[in-house]
């Protein structure tokens, strides 16, 4: 085990708003209300929207083109960053964020609102990603934990109130008016960016990464069409040309040098930059089973209400808020051991939700949802800031934004994997309770693969020594 800094004082919720950063901190968990609410919203809309607009074979890219926009724009972050500053991408991508919804809001058919959609990812991503390194840059070490538990908790918050948004305009009879509704408050983001983001000034004049970029949105498209299309050998083709590109990205990044958008030695699974991406795509695909499949196959074995099921799937990020709550101040000699247990939680979480699933009993659900959640509470604050003080001081920013898109692609390649393996084992909607329990146990041992990559990659995370001047470089004066 790496040997650790010495014990530092737990900072607490007072220090944390006492020491001038509350505006910053505001607006960063505002912008991750617009990403997460937005995000969660559509799934309310969408049968109204289909009943107004039509394009009921297209409903699969609302989600599809929103995280291919989420994706490419979170790999630019740590570019955007130093090429036009934290203030100017912050605005700039509230205000693309602000056109997706308005578009959204006025299509008058389904080619409009997918043009919406990924509007709103590119924007969405971008200021998640850049909103993180606010923090990384804003918070000194000792109040950076805080700050991220309190970005957590709006992650939680979002769960439950971004599918009532959506809900009320429906009741209302104007579905329309949640996407409107989103986009004034990205107004009021952009606006208030000028205020309270970090001033800096802009460093580097590296040119755009357009075959890259090109490159790593093809291969997030081939992935997000290999998770819709029902052809098995279509769907394997296109997820295989998928992952292909995403690795044909990385091998050109690493050879970037200081252009690259990843952290150094991403390649090399065996690096601090490697554990670390190895660490957030493995939890994050192996988590992915319990909310794109868990409903349906819920409902056919266990036959409860759909508000019963959403409550289950809510519990996963009340559990995960709350861990962060919990563990928010503890010390760094702490970090290392919250880490790998969180990960393990994870998969004692996913290997739970499988079996009750498949086998009951039923009431144990809302218990281990809520414990896969708080695995992720328990370690990804400790994994965002000891990933930066584990690179190379000039990776830090890299490591920060490269998480959420490793994340967010994990989810992706996740989704599309199990749906292959969900469509083999006879997935319909008609499907019976044989099938269904087949279909559970087919996808949650898939998922169990990339799960304990990430838990065996959490333990080698944990040994690497941080840097010296880790806890001096974490942030910058504001």
């Amino acid at each position: 085990m790496a040997s650790v800094p010495a014990p530092e004082p737990a900072a607490g919720w007072t220090e944390l708003f006492r020491s001038g950063h509350g505006g910053a901190l505001a607006l960063i968990c505002l912008g991750i209300w617009l990403h997460a609410g937005d995000e969660l919203m559509v799934a309310t809309v969408t049968p109204a929207m289909i009943a107004d607009i039509g394009g009921d074979a297209w409903i699969g890219w609302l989600t599809a083109l929103y995280e291919v926009g989420s994706i490419t724009a979170s790999a630019l972050g740590a570019w955007l960053a130093h090429r036009l500053g934290v203030r100017s991408t912050l605005a700039l991508a509230g205000l693309v964020y602000m056109a997706g919804c308005i578009a959204s809001g006025f299509a008058p058919g389904m080619d409009f609102m997918l043009a919406g959609r990924l509007l709103q990812g590119l924007g969405g991503g971008a200021i998640v990603a850049v909103s993180l390194i606010s923090a990384w840059r804003t918070f000194p070490g000792r109040l950076l934990a805080r700050a991220v538990a309190a970005i957590s908790l709006v992650w939680g918050v979002a769960a439950f109130v971004g599918p009532m948004v959506g809900a009320v305009f429906v009741e209302w009879g104007d579905w329309r008016g949640a996407f409107f509704f989103f986009a004034a408050q990205a107004l009021l983001y952009a606006m208030a960016v000028g205020r309270y983001a970090p001033r800096e000034d802009v460093a580097g004049n590296a040119p755009f990464p357009v075959f890259r970029m090109l490159v790593l949105a093809a291969g997030v498209i081939a992935v997000a069409w290999g998770g819709i299309v029902i052809d098995t050998g279509a769907a394997l083709a296109s997820v295989a040309l998928g992952v292909g590109l995403i690795a044909v990205f990385v091998m050109l990044d690493a050879r970037s040098g200081a252009a690259r958008l990843l952290p150094g030695g991403v390649p090399m699974l065996a690096s601090p930059a490697g554990s670390t991406m190895a660490l957030v795509f493995g939890l994050s695909s192996g988590a992915s089973a319990l909310l794109i499949y868990g409903p349906v196959l819920i409902g056919v074995l266990h036959g409860l209400s759909a508000f019963s099921i959403g409550l289950i799937l809510v519990l996963e990020s009340v559990g995960w808020s709350i861990a962060a709550l919990l563990v928010a101040g503890v010390g760094r000699e702490t970090e290392a051991k919250l880490i790998v247990a969180g990960a393990a939680v994870v998969v004692i979480g996913m290997v739970g939700i499988g079996a009750t699933i498949a086998f009951g009993p039923v009431w144990a659900l809302p218990v281990f949802a809520t414990l896969q959640g708080a695995g992720f509470g328990f370690s990804w604050t400790f994994i965002l800031r000891r990933g930066a003080a584990i690179v190379a001081a000039d990776d830090g920013e890299r490591v920060t934004s490269a998480i959420n898109t490793v994340q967010r692609f994990g989810y992706a390649l996740g989704a599309a994997a199990i749906g292959i393996a969900a469509n083999r084992a006879g997935l319909t909607i008609a499907m019976d309770a044989g099938t269904a329990q087949r279909v559970t146990i087919a996808i949650f041992a898939l998922t169990l693969v990339p799960a304990l990559a990430g838990l065996a990659a959490a333990i080698r995370f944990v040994r690497f020594e941080e840097r010296d001047d880790a806890s001096a470089s974490l942030h910058h004066d504001a």
